[in-house]
């Protein structure tokens, strides 16, 4: 997890924004003319909303064309990623981002469980899910409507007391702006 906190004190403007790495490093066989194939899943434990996110996807197959390829996010129906494509090589090397097939996860909430799926819908090539990994850039201040206010006792994870201190910071920036006009 990475977090920043970004002030622009001309504008007034507060963004805090989280960056949550994910990865399975499975090397687990993908089940041959299985259409049900083969699932992985990462949890995703912070809360708030998508701004960004990438897929990253290393799977080994002699003709990537036999694989359809989902990615299912919480809450929501399945993402296609590779619907039998023809992919001239055996090593099947992937990105998939918010700026191509991913755009539908903007805003989306990324807490849960992110289902992937991987079926060779074909007989005789055998391939392997050897890794697959997951980076979201999360907006935690669009996750909750709770009251703002910062409280720095208790069990509360960091990050949810950087978005309480954000919100509070962007009630002060609006009330400066409403005394300098």
């Amino acid at each position: 997890l990475v977090g920043d906190l970004v002030i622009d004190e001309d504008a007034y403007e507060v963004t805090l924004k989280e960056t949550v790495r994910l990865q399975d490093r499975v090397a687990a066989e993908i089940p041959d003319a299985d259409p049900d194939g083969l699932r992985r899943s990462l949890r995703v434990d912070r809360a708030g909303r998508v701004r960004s996110a990438t897929v990253k996807l290393d799977i080994s197959h002699p003709y990537a064309g036999d694989l359809v390829i989902r990615l299912t996010p919480p809450g929501r129906q399945p993402i296609m990623l590779h619907n039998r494509e023809f992919h001239d090589t055996s090593e099947f090397n992937v990105e998939f981002t918010t700026a191509n097939r991913l755009s539908s996860l903007i805003n989306a909430s990324a807490s849960g469980d992110w289902v992937l799926t991987v079926a060779d819908m074909a007989e005789n090539d055998v391939g392997s899910l050897r890794e697959w990994s997951l980076e979201i850039e999360v907006d935690p201040s669009a996750a909750a409507d709770e009251p703002a206010g910062f409280a720095a006792e208790g069990n509360e994870d960091l990050a949810e007391e950087l978005r309480r201190l954000a919100v509070n910071l962007a009630d002060v920036a609006e009330r400066l702006g409403r005394i300098r006009h």
